[in-house]
């Protein structure tokens, strides 16, 4: 995504996150107080404990729009075309995916 997409898809308090270790994504980050890189490698295990975080109400989350991954399409299209939700969007993946 590209520096100006992430502008237009975040609100003007909001924080975008970059997972992808580019240079021009860790250069954002270092000029750009709205713009966090971050290192690492997802896993089921991690993702679980994220969700498990946010379930007992210790990482306050609100997800405003669920979408399934054959769906996900869709979601991030709305998205883009400027139809925001007041929280986070989120693709599911059933198990079998993962």
């Amino acid at each position: 995504m590209t520096a100006r997409e992430e502008e237009f898809l975040t609100k003007r308090s909001g924080v975008a996150v970059d997972i992808d270790p580019t240079f021009g994504n860790l250069v954002r980050s270092i000029i750009s107080s709205r713009h966090s890189f971050v290192r690492g490698v997802p896993s089921l295990r991690i993702l679980q404990k994220i969700v498990d975080l946010a379930v007992g109400g210790r990482l306050p989350i609100t997800i405003s729009r669920t979408a399934r991954l054959s769906e996900a399409i869709a979601l991030i299209s709305d998205l883009e075309a400027g139809k925001r939700v007041p929280g986070k969007a989120v693709i599911v993946m059933d198990r079998e995916n993962c």
